[in-house]
């Protein structure tokens, strides 16, 4: 069975660990990404970007209400809800598919899964299609991961993928 060697696996595609994935890559790293739910993290698909876009639309239209305060005529002023979400689901694509392909000019290999530290020796990846074991420094932790691990390992950065 073959083996991809990394030099670093970073976990979750969020706002800090596609950056720092991406920025490793293009300084000639072998790099996998693991991301259990979608790129972008938090932030970009269920948080600070779809808020923003509908917060966008509800300005539009109070704008619009007080169109007469500004010497503008308009006519009724209503809001199409199922339009919003339309468009603040095609904003969110968009950035979703930008992130993922900005990952992979850079050469960097998403692995769509879950991964967790194991044991201070090993940390594991596992997504449909491969496995990842080996050992792992953990250098350091972003906002975005709220539990705290009871020890911090410091081995070998090195990780093997079996081509399954």
């Amino acid at each position: 069975m073959a083996a991809t060697s990394y030099d670093a696996l970073v976990i979750g595609a969020g706002q800090a660990g596609g950056p720092l994935a991406g920025a490793l890559a293009k300084v000639r790293r072998r790099i996998a990404l693991v991301e259990r739910a979608h790129v972008g993290g938090t932030c970009l698909n269920e948080g600070c970007t779809p808020t923003k876009t509908m917060v966008a639309s509800a300005r539009v239209a109070y704008l619009a209400q007080r169109a007469a305060d500004y010497g503008v005529r308009t006519g009724p002023v209503s809001v199409d809800l199922p339009r919003v979400r339309e468009r603040k689901r095609a904003i969110v694509e968009n950035f979703h598919k930008g992130s993922e392909g900005g990952l992979a000019r850079a050469g960097v290999d998403l692995i769509m899964g879950e991964a967790r530290v194991r044991s201070r020796q090993s940390h594991a990846g596992r997504g449909r299609r491969s496995s990842l074991t080996g050992q792992v420094r953990l250098e350091s932790r972003t906002h975005g991961n709220k539990g705290r691990p009871d020890h911090a390992p410091a081995t070998s950065s090195r990780f093997d993928q079996p081509q399954v």
